[in-house]
């Protein structure tokens, strides 16, 4: 039986190699100077990502119910193995297309089926009493992988050229791959692929039909969703930025190092945080204004141009955006939850999700035009008009 709980330790180490995204801190300098793409183009790929990873999501699930976690898992990280190394081989837009497609599709593997190894395995020897604490110790292995990939990438982009961590990031999947095979499959409840699938399809649905008869959780709903959108944005906005100020690449990873550590320390921290402010609508509102701040001092930055005060004033406003508006996840779980019931819950949680990567679809593209054909100040001046119409209707 302990072969199922050496599961567990590899899976952990699978979580923690599948989070070794090293490109992350230099996705936009790879894109628009080593591919020669414009901002623009870099957006539409966003785009193309997020509707491949919603379409793929139904079927690759399917996959690992039928033919087992295990063999999903691998399929995964043998594909995004491949996606990491072949990404924008000719440097061409249709050639990065086709990379973003196969790291989608490498995801939709992963996703769901990672998490059922380690329920599934703990299953197996009848511990589901202990899935909380190992769901817990797998996230903080991700985490901690996430924390770390940013500067190192961004060290090896500087030393060894743009595409450079991408090539790295291939490896590490590879790396999973192998430990994957050496997984063993715990036994699995057989379900007839027809029925998940329609029941998979009919439950896109039913998470509407909930927020629209509640009107309270719509509008947590929207809260996370548009201030989600926010943090997201300046995810990708945080790098040209930085480089509008003059911050040099081989930074870039140690201030998604930053942000990264102040967002987990918030999200780690919940009931300190409520405690601290009082309540968790003074949270709420709080992680409203603060991201405001971080996009006003964004526009400062860019007004004060390429020099030590524009780069601090960078960095700060990237850190205050992200952290706080991507920070907030956990707070809005526990209130919203609380209103759904169990058998929607998990439902309703990916109608939410899949609000937010509706806005980013649509927005994207228009981002990245308004900063080809204006300035970066264009989508920040957008951001600060956003946030400030979602406060002001807050506290309506």
């Amino acid at each position: 039986m302990r072969k199922f709980n050496n599961n567990l330790t590899k899976m952990y180490a699978v979580g923690f190699l599948t989070s070794l995204h090293f490109f992350s801190a230099v996705l936009v300098p790879m894109l628009t100077i080593w591919a020669g793409l414009s901002f623009t183009q870099a957006m539409i790929l966003q785009s193309i990502f997020v509707v491949s990873v919603t379409i793929l999501e139904i079927p690759t699930g399917a996959v690992a119910d039928i033919y087992g976690r295990k063999v999903s898992l691998a399929m995964g990280m043998l594909i995004a193995f491949i996606a990491f190394e072949v990404y924008g081989f000719d440097k061409t837009f249709v050639s990065c297309v086709i990379g973003e497609v196969l790291i989608a599709f490498a995801a939709s593997l992963i996703s769901g089926a990672d998490s059922a190894m380690i329920y599934d395995s703990l299953k197996q020897e009848g511990q589901e009493k202990h899935a909380s604490k190992a769901f817990g110790r797998f996230q903080s292995v991700r985490m901690l992988g996430i924390l770390i990939a940013g500067p190192i990438g961004s060290v090896i982009a500087s030393k060894f050229g743009m595409i450079a961590p991408m090539r790295v990031t291939g490896i590490t999947a590879f790396l999973a791959f192998l430990i994957v095979v050496m997984l063993k499959e715990p036994s699995i409840e057989e379900e007839k692929l027809a029925t998940t699938f329609r029941k998979q399809v009919k439950q896109l649905f039913v998470g509407i039909k909930v927020l629209k008869h509640d009107r309270k959780l719509l509008d947590l709903a929207l809260d996370f969703a548009i201030m989600a959108v926010v943090g997201k944005t300046m995810i990708w906005l945080y790098q040209p930025l930085l480089s509008d100020v003059g911050m040099p690449i081989a930074y870039f990873g140690f201030v998604s190092f930053f942000f990264v550590l102040i967002e987990l320390l918030l999200m780690a921290n919940t009931n300190v945080v409520i405690d601290m402010l009082k309540g968790i609508e003074r949270v709420f509102s709080i992680s409203r204004i603060v991201p405001l701040v971080g996009l006003v001092l964004a526009v400062v930055a860019v007004i004060v141009g390429a020099n030590l005060l524009g780069q601090a004033l960078a960095v700060v406003s990237v850190t205050l955006v992200v952290a706080f508006a991507l920070g907030r996840k956990p707070y809005f779980d526990a209130v919203m939850n609380k209103r759904i019931a169990s058998k929607d819950r998990a439902t309703v949680n990916s109608t939410v999700r899949m609000i937010s990567m509706g806005i980013m679809f649509v927005a994207n593209p228009i981002i990245g035009y308004a900063t080809d054909k204006v300035s970066i100040l264009a989508p920040l001046l957008g951001l600060v008009l956003v946030a400030s119409v979602w406060i002001w209707h807050k506290q309506e």
